[in-house]
């Protein structure tokens, strides 16, 4: 597995696995994901093979606030001690592989890199509760964010 930034070049690959992964209601526009990547493109990674097919990605951006809320989703703030994590997303072909918990591993492995980075926020539905855990996140409860139709929880990791 080859792990890297996301470019410009990868929108229309990452938008579709993006949409075939969440609920309408819930998957970031292509708008969104294009501007997350030209804005905090240390914090978009994506998954290849050695052939470059795309296996998956984590996407974040950085805000100034504690807890994740709705205004901390929507903008990015560079200088920001919070990395909010908007999408861990794996291709249906290689889900249940372990493929998304070595890449969710990557990617706090490269945030700790980041300068000021000092939390990961993130909301997960209930059936991912045990993946987040077991990556290290703590659980907070239900989160107030309300994306869709469904409740979130609110999870966050500290070093």
């Amino acid at each position: 597995m080859i792990v890297r930034e996301a470019r410009p070049a990868d929108l229309q690959r990452l938008a579709a696995l993006e949409a075939e992964s969440y609920p309408a209601d819930e998957a970031a526009s292509p708008a969104t994901l294009a501007a997350r990547i030209a804005e905090a493109p240390d914090c978009f990674l994506l998954a290849e093979d050695p052939d470059g097919a795309l296996l998956g990605f984590v996407c974040g951006t950085r805000s100034a606030e504690p807890e994740l809320t709705e205004e901390s989703m929507r903008r990015h703030d560079p200088a920001g001690s919070s990395l909010c994590v908007h999408s861990v997303v794996v291709a249906p072909t290689h889900r249940r592989a372990g493929l998304g918990s070595e890449l969710l591993a990557r990617y706090l492995e490269h945030a700790w890199t980041l300068a000021g980075v000092e939390r990961l926020l993130l909301i997960a539905k209930a059936h991912l509760k045990g993946f987040y855990e077991a990556a290290g996140f703590t659980c907070l409860g239900l989160s107030p964010v309300v994306h869709g139709a469904d409740p979130w929880f609110a999870f966050r990791l500290t070093r």
